[in-house]
């Protein structure tokens, strides 16, 4: 792991408006217009630029000792008279995480012009409002660049992770405004606050720690669900690294800045003996608060639920571990990703223990993802995969762990290798996977594939190298199945421009439409979600700069059969204000969702068997209501000619229980003890798949009966 010694190029004087930062390699700035901040480029800045940023220490000496240094004050907007700090949340319906810190937004709207006024530092996060303009989320004197933010399970509370500006594994960004965001971090001792949206009142979540960040390999491992989770109860569970706040003494010489090693921290009149200048140093001192050394390895924590979302935060993996990713049941079970120097594996965490799901010697997973039951689906790293093996369940049970794997030869020819890179779960009830391979004409494609129900036909087949760039096709390709239809997204390499297309695949036809957008006009789409039977996403008009929030209709979509039809599913409601040339939004967070649908039918029934002669894999049964899970797993039973039980490895999604059928026989007699692959049904064989009488609804309303289903294999 590497280490950071952050406090030997960034100086905050505490409770003051001066920061002084490592610069990432740039040149030296003055950023007269953010709050008063200088920028000196490590240890090679001249001596001139130094002495000036020791001159304004001086300067600020007499306002620095008549602050308060207590931070205890975490329930106001601010812990002291001098911190201006304030969130404009309560009435947007959505917020945007731009990829820089703004001071204002081009063209400038008369509603942030106002905002201006009392603006000095610099922000990423913008509000939008419901006509669809945009404005500043965040007041303050600081510079604040916000990684993420989460709403909280009960809509009432938002969670902001700042960044520390060292980026995810520790390094600067060249060319920022401020290059570092540490000022208001070491102010508050606080990365993540949390907002009460009623009326933007914010607390603290947790002290001392950073949050963990979110980057393109994060996106393509878990999706988009972000670094902080919550269970049924409420509780909180998010990955960070913990730092510490330190006062050091520093030192104006009137002989020059101590080059030769900036681990000292000099008083007047000591000689330096590092190798510098060895000069004696005159001058005043400064006590000032930095941030100790950091070594980044995040750490899972858990914040028990409370009534404003903030807490002690405890730490449930060690100071060893290395959590990369994690993805939490609502149960409070734990899918975790964690590395160490020589190994990687992929574990799930219940209650106090921990079992491994991948075997040791390997660099863990390429993807993971949770059913809605409490099964884990994942796919091995690609260098040391066994493609007979290569999209692996895991789940546990009273005693051990399950395991069933599909083989992903079956979704490619026979002269191609099979590379699964995701498995996304369709709000239809289905899964998907997406399958790379490189075709014998050399061509280099991406598949997707119904998962379960298993069909080995494509949805879709798409050339990813000839007309676009390879890992952007890669991680920016989200899918959303729903209405009968598959939702994605596709990007393409124009005149050395990278815009997106939306796309419909029909289920039932596998036609592709292509949904029209607007003439003439190159999207570059950021995020999409689904909510209710809506898709919103945020894209960037690249004629014009102009930041678009759209909708899909996918009811609209499912009853449209003309171009016309298409296009008037795909709305807009109104373009936001250009905030740049280069333009990014490196993330979204909806505020106003649909209402959530707790109906429950009052006669649940089974609305169809997915049960194919020529499909040996799998079978799958979908509920017409939420089911409850443990009546439903006990009575249904699959059975041979002779009626032997078979195993069978349990898959939800929504109201679908898929079945992966295994007889694999082991010397423990379980064929789900082991991971070594699935054997599926036997062809010529008849099989009997049997749904008793005692399943109930989530409602507790008992299940028509259903008869037995006779499935004969060819």
């Amino acid at each position: 792991m590497k280490s950071y010694l952050l406090k030997t190029c960034l100086l905050v004087l505490a409770l003051s408006s001066t920061v002084i930062a490592c610069g990432g390699g740039g040149s030296s700035s003055d950023d007269s217009s953010g709050g008063g901040n200088l920028v000196i480029n490590g240890p090679g800045g001249s001596n001139s630029d130094i002495n000036n940023a020791l001159e304004q220490l001086d300067q600020d000496d007499a306002a620095a000792n008549n602050n308060d240094n207590n931070n205890d004050d975490a329930e106001s907007n601010t812990s002291d008279d001098d911190v201006e700090l304030a969130f404009n949340i309560s009435d947007a319906v959505a917020l945007f995480t731009h990829s820089e810190v703004l001071e204002e937004i081009d063209p400038i709207s008369n509603q942030i012009q106002a905002q201006l006024i009392d603006i000095e530092g610099y922000t990423n996060l913008l509000a939008q409002q419901n006509d669809g303009s945009l404005s500043f989320a965040i007041n303050t004197e600081y510079d604040i660049n916000v990684l993420y933010s989460v709403l909280s399970p009960d809509k009432q509370h938002l969670y902001v992770a700042l960044d520390n500006g060292w980026g995810w594994w520790g390094s600067a960004t060249a060319g920022c405004v401020g290059c570092d965001y540490l000022e208001l971090i070491i102010e508050q001792n606080c990365a993540l606050f949390v907002v009460d949206m009623s009326d933007n009142s914010f607390v603290c979540a947790v002290e001392g720690l950073f949050p963990q960040g979110m980057d393109a390999a994060y996106e393509k491992t878990v999706g988009p669900i972000k670094p902080i989770q919550f269970d049924e109860n409420g509780n909180m569970y998010f990955l960070a690294t913990p730092f510490t706040i330190t006062t050091d003494t520093f030192c104006d010489t009137s002989g020059g800045f101590d080059d030769g090693s900036s681990d000292d921290i000099l008083t007047p009149g000591e000689e330096d003996s590092d190798g510098g200048d060895s000069e004696n140093i005159t001058g005043t001192c400064q006590d000032i608060d930095v941030l100790e050394e950091i070594e980044w390895a995040p750490r899972l924590y858990q914040v028990t639920s409370g009534s404003n979302g903030s807490g002690t935060a405890a730490a449930l993996t060690s100071a060893d571990d290395n959590v990369n990713y994690m993805l939490v049941y609502p149960n409070g079970d734990i899918a975790l990703h964690a590395s160490s120097d020589s190994d990687s594996q992929l574990s799930l965490r219940q209650g106090n223990t921990t079992s491994s799901l991948t075997s040791t010697g390997n660099w863990g997973v390429d993807f993971f993802a949770l059913d809605t039951g409490n099964s884990v689906l994942f796919g091995e790293a690609t260098a040391n995969t066994d493609v007979t093996n290569g999209l692996r369940m895991a789940r546990p049970n009273s005693t051990a762990i399950s395991y069933a794997s599909l083989d992903a030869t079956l979704f490619v020819n026979s002269d191609e290798t099979p590379v699964p890179r995701h498995i996304t779960l369709g709000a239809n009830g289905n899964l998907y996977a997406l399958v790379e391979t490189t075709t014998s004409s050399s061509n280099q494609v991406l598949r997707i594939y119904q998962l379960l129900p298993y069909n080995d036909t494509p949805v879709k087949e798409l050339t990813i190298s000839s007309d676009s760039d390879w890992w952007q096709t890669l991680n920016r390709m989200p899918l959303i199945a729903t209405g009968g239809y598959l939702f994605y997204s596709r990007s393409h390499s124009v005149a050395g421009t990278t815009i997106d297309t939306l796309h419909a695949v029909n289920l039932t036809t596998l036609a592709d439409t292509t949904l029209p957008l607007a003439d003439d006009v190159l999207y570059d789409i950021y995020t999409w979600q689904l909510d209710g039977s809506t898709i919103h996403f945020i894209g960037l008009d690249q004629t014009s700069d102009i930041v678009v929030a759209g909708q899909i209709d996918t009811t609209a979509i499912s009853q449209a059969s003309t171009s016309a039809e298409f296009s008037a599913a795909v709305t807009y409601t109104t373009a936001a204000p250009a905030l740049a040339s280069d333009a990014v939004i490196n993330g979204t967070t909806r505020l106003v969702l649909s209402a959530e649908d707790n109906s429950t039918a009052s006669s649940p029934n089974v609305n169809t068997i997915h049960a194919d002669s020529g499909n040996p894999y799998s079978l799958s049964i979908e509920f017409n209501t939420a089911i409850n899970k443990a009546s439903t797993e006990t009575n249904v039973i699959l059975t041979d000619a002779s009626d032997n039980q078979v195993d069978t490895m349990r898959i939800w999604n929504e109201n679908t229980l898929h079945l992966l059928p295994d007889l694999d026989a082991n010397p423990e007699g379980d064929s789900l003890s082991d991971s070594n692959g699935t054997t599926p049904l036997v062809s010529g064989e008849t099989y009997l798949l049997r749904i008793g009488n005692g399943i109930t609804s989530e409602a507790n309303t008992s299940l028509a009966p259903v008869a037995d289903t006779l499935i004969a294999i060819d």
